[in-house]
């Protein structure tokens, strides 16, 4: 069963921070310039909501809002994909209905959390959303940020007509080649699957549509997903390897950090804020509390990591 063309999805896409005021209330000037930086920067869609965009800790009401103000600022010229992830499966509907109505392509979905769920409950989440909606869905899959859908269930739920893609950030090299092996079928049937910085380029080769960067990483990947498409491998790897120098990401440590009553040094949503802050020239502001703007230490980390990156995005230019 075809699946509803989504030509937009192919490319880079950011995963776009949440901009907030000093009160912790939706700064929508800068919403609009993100938008434009997007343009500016050449990327070719804008997944908001996400686990950077701070979904789980902002209300229903100011995540629609966020939608409405970047769909009245795009205009139409970059793919739009709405977080619709909920706590339950009837405010994730809520989302994706709104979602639509504003004219966004697509929402892209979280297994709620942060209870574990069964494989029949998960897939029993986006079955429920799929026949209640009539938008194209997307799924995200941020093992140990979050439940883990491993590709036998990714299979599944992809069987839904409507599920179209999903935004896939393990960095298990044996996980993405098993994702592109037992999802064969739906593939050729129109799902595409977005990688992320630090594990971009096998999914380039197994032929994933893209990634969904963040706004530090952008330049970079826009240059690898050429390089792919060139031929040029050994520049894709230098450009790999710099991607995993901007994100030490161990999956052990990671998991490692996620386990109840581990310890952590930091919720490194306030120095990712600030890279972006940085990096676009754009006042991101706080991080939603009750979490912690960047450390003294950790601007001086966000300034060196930016320096370092050899292919550097452009700021906002009003």
């Amino acid at each position: 069963m075809a699946k509803p063309e989504q030509p937009g999805i192919k490319g880079i896409h950011l995963l776009f921070i949440t901009p907030l005021k000093e009160d912790y209330s939706l700064n929508e000037e800068a919403v609009r310039e993100e938008v434009e930086w997007c343009v500016q920067n050449g990327l070719q869609g804008i997944w908001a909501g996400g686990y950077i965009g701070e979904w789980n800790y902002l209300e229903e009401e100011m995540k629609k809002k966020l939608y409405e103000i970047i769909i009245d600022q795009n205009r139409g010229r970059l793919y739009i994909s709405a977080g619709a992830h909920g706590i339950n499966s009837a405010q994730a509907i809520r989302l994706v209905d709104h979602a639509e109505a504003i004219g966004c392509d697509s929402a892209w979905i979280s297994p709620p959390t942060p209870r574990k769920l069964t494989e029949d409950e998960i897939f029993g989440h986006y079955k429920a959303i799929h026949e209640a909606t009539r938008l194209p869905l997307g799924l995200y899959n941020t093992y140990p940020k979050n439940i883990y859908v491993r590709p036998s269930l990714m299979v599944r739920i992809a069987e839904l007509e409507r599920v179209v893609t999903v935004k896939d950030a393990l960095g298990d090299i044996v996980h993405i080649g098993s994702l592109y092996n037992d999802c064969k079928k739906a593939i050729e049937e129109g799902f595409e699957i977005l990688g992320v910085p630090y594990n971009m380029l096998p999914h380039m080769l197994y032929g994933g549509a893209g990634v969904t960067s963040n706004n530090w990483d952008a330049a970079i990947c826009l240059e690898l997903d050429k390089a792919v498409k060139n031929g040029d491998i050994k520049k894709a790897c230098d450009l790999q390897l710099a991607l995993s120098a901007s994100w030490p990401f161990l999956f052990s440590e990671a998991l490692a950090k996620q386990a109840y009553g581990a310890k952590i040094d930091s919720s490194g949503i306030g120095v990712q804020k600030l890279k972006a802050s940085l990096c676009m020239g754009i006042d991101m502001g706080p991080p939603m509390q009750p979490f912690a703007p960047a450390s003294e230490a950790e601007i001086a980390f966000a300034k060196a990591s930016l320096e370092s990156l050899p292919i550097k995005v452009k700021p906002f230019a009003k």
